[in-house]
């Protein structure tokens, strides 16, 4: 089996899917590389708010409290009830013991390991004049007021300890603010990396795409202009000896043949028409550059009907029953030449390979399928693989098997560039053993006498 290679125009397509797919990484790298950096920043940004939060500010909130339990201490002092104050000083002091120990579990995370080891010796001191305040007022009291002294020296100490460590801990909270400012500046400039990158790729992507349909389209005009050259060579050279043969034919027409020779001239003349439309069409579509006519009806029926009748003589020699079903009566959207190419070359391709199947036939259908005509030919041939039907429409591609028929494989490729240029499609239905079903649906011309109901056309054979 021959593999086509593949057309300059399906070339540039596929480099446009590689561009647009290049495109796509590259952005989806950025994006990932955008997400990553800013989930980076988010999480520092998150532990510092959480050090504020959930350290610093309690911190000071612990040293705050400790200071008011001091406060207390000094108010103690002045009241002239004696048993209140000792039981006042007592509570005061105890509080500010669970102040500490709250203040201890917070401060290693701040980085002030010394803080709470001089605190507890201020505070340690604090206790011992209490205690000794409290002795002298029950044993001593001359010396109260030695040991209250000694106790506001005390208090003196702690409080200047304590404004110290609030200083410090304010201090790391002001640090990680800082800190979540640098952060948010870095986020800020890589979001801006990072968009510039995205700028570029996308730049990148339109001038790698601009120049692939560039490419592309001069390639296509560079074909069409080819096409053109081509089609105008063949229609001469193939419509000058068709010319010869229809004076020939008339020549005999008028000769006075008899009745069996005179129907021959004719069918023969019907098959010249054909093909003048045939080369016609083929000329007028590519001159327009693969462009075809909007304003151009066909009738389905009497196309059909033409291709069939042509093929009766070489279905019989290969001993094949040509079959009709019923014709949804319709106009397709095209001139009548590109509705005899397309249908002729269905036709031709199921009779050729039907190889040496015991069942030999072929049948065409024609159905409305909303706003398309679709036709249908059938055939009892060996079927395709799923391989193979995603193949056969290719250019040059040819059937497998040891006897090639004759033909470039060009047929269906045709059938497939025609309907698609239409504003149609064409297909296979399929299965190995089972025969095949090809079909293509071209636009159809709505609201016309040839839609209104003709009577179906029967079998052909």
């Amino acid at each position: 089996m021959h593999e086509p290679n593949p057309s300059p125009a399906r070339r540039n397509r596929e480099e446009c899917h590689g561009v647009v797919i290049l495109v796509f990484a590259a952005l989806s790298s950025v994006f990932l590389a955008a997400v990553a950096a800013f989930w980076v920043s988010a999480r520092h940004l998150r532990d510092h708010a959480w050090s504020i939060s959930s350290q610093a500010a309690p911190a000071v909130v612990r040293l705050r409290r400790a200071h008011t339990q001091v406060s207390r201490i000094e108010l103690a002092l002045r009241s002239a009830d004696s048993a209140q104050r000792i039981r006042e000083l007592r509570a005061s002091a105890h509080e500010l013991r669970r102040e500490l120990v709250a203040y201890r579990e917070l401060s290693p995370l701040l980085g002030q390991q010394a803080a709470p080891a001089e605190l507890e010796i201020r505070a340690a001191a604090i206790e011992r004049a209490i205690a000794e305040t409290t002795e002298a007022a029950a044993h001593a009291p001359t010396e109260v007021a030695d040991a209250e002294a000694g106790l506001r020296h005390a208090l003196e100490g702690f409080n200047r300890s304590v404004e110290g460590a609030i200083d410090r801990s304010a201090g790391a909270g002001a640090a990680l603010a800082l800190e979540i400012d640098r952060h948010w500046a870095r986020l800020e400039k890589r979001a801006a990396v990072l968009g510039g990158l995205a700028l570029c790729a996308l730049a990148l992507a339109a001038s790698l795409v601009v120049r692939a349909v560039g490419r592309s389209r001069r390639e296509a005009d560079r074909r069409a202009e080819e096409l053109e050259q081509f089609a105008a060579r063949v229609a001469h050279d193939v419509a000058s000896p068709l010319g010869a043969v229809r004076l020939a034919l008339g020549v005999l027409r008028r000769s006075g043949a008899g009745e069996r020779e005179q129907r021959a001239v004719l069918r023969a003349e019907a098959s010249l028409t054909r093909a003048c439309q045939v080369v016609e069409a083929l000329h007028g579509f590519a001159r327009s550059g693969a462009r075809p006519d909007p304003s151009a009806r066909a009738p389905v029926r009497e196309a059909v009907e033409g291709v069939l009748a042509q093929h009766q003589a070489e279905a019989a020699l290969l001993g094949v029953g040509l079959q009709a079903g019923a014709i949804d009566p319709c106009v397709a959207r095209c001139s009548p030449g590109v509705l005899v190419v397309l249908v002729q070359n269905l036709l031709s391709n199921a009779i050729k390979y039907l190889g040496d199947r015991q069942v030999r036939r072929v049948g065409v259908r024609v159905l409305r399928r909303g706003g398309h005509v679709r036709v249908e030919v059938e055939d009892t041939g060996p079927g395709l693989t799923p391989q193979l039907q995603q193949a056969v429409f290719e250019p040059y591609f040819r059937g497998p098997g040891k006897d090639k028929r004759p033909g470039l494989g060009l047929g269906l490729a045709t059938v497939r560039r025609i309907a698609e240029a239409h504003g149609g499609s064409c297909g296979v239905l399929s299965s190995p053993g089972a025969g095949s079903t090809f079909w293509f649906e071209l636009p159809r011309h709505l609201r016309t006498r040839e839609d209104s109901g003709a009577p179906p056309l029967h079998a052909a054979a």
